[in-house]
């Protein structure tokens, strides 16, 4: 015999002492407990995707690395970064080279998976280029991966 009193939100069964409780009325308990947190646990409208509870946790990664010289350098993020800001440091992000009378370029900014002069954003990190000799006149020299300068990097990770 079910219980003589039911709980408010689930109905499930209230035992009192004069109740004489059968399986039947545990086994119906459980399943309506167990649909209810079916439900609830495949709701992915209340529940953040393992992704998303990863880019809770860290949203962001910094970090540096020091310029070798090459004309491209790799930097490996383990994603492709929604926003990425790339400086040089103890440098400003353009500077004038006065003997040849160029811009330097030292600061590179990347987003929606572009990048601006210099930078290329791949799907695991960027990748930045060094100018190998010295443009015309006038024109900026990409100063991104310049031997023994230490560059600093800022990446967002996508969402989701």
């Amino acid at each position: 015999m079910p219980s003589s009193a039911k709980t408010s939100f689930l109905s499930l069964n209230h035992w009192s002492a004069g109740d004489k409780p059968k399986m039947a009325d545990f086994n119906s308990d459980n399943q309506k407990v167990d649909s209810a947190l079916q439900g609830h646990v495949q709701n992915t409208g209340l529940h953040l995707s393992g992704n998303q509870s990863a880019w809770i946790a860290q949203p962001f990664v910094s970090g540096s690395y020091t310029g070798d010289g090459a004309a491209t350098r790799a930097i490996t993020l383990g994603f492709r970064p929604a926003l990425l800001l790339l400086q040089a440091q103890e440098h400003g992000p353009l500077e004038l080279d006065t003997v040849n009378q160029n811009p330097v370029l030292r600061f590179a900014i990347g987003a929606d998976g572009q990048g601006s002069t210099g930078l290329a954003l791949t799907a695991t990190g960027f990748t930045a280029r060094q100018a190998q000799s010295n443009p015309l006149t006038g024109l900026s020299k990409i100063c991104l991966n310049e031997k023994n300068v230490v560059y600093r990097y800022f990446a967002i990770r996508p969402a989701g």
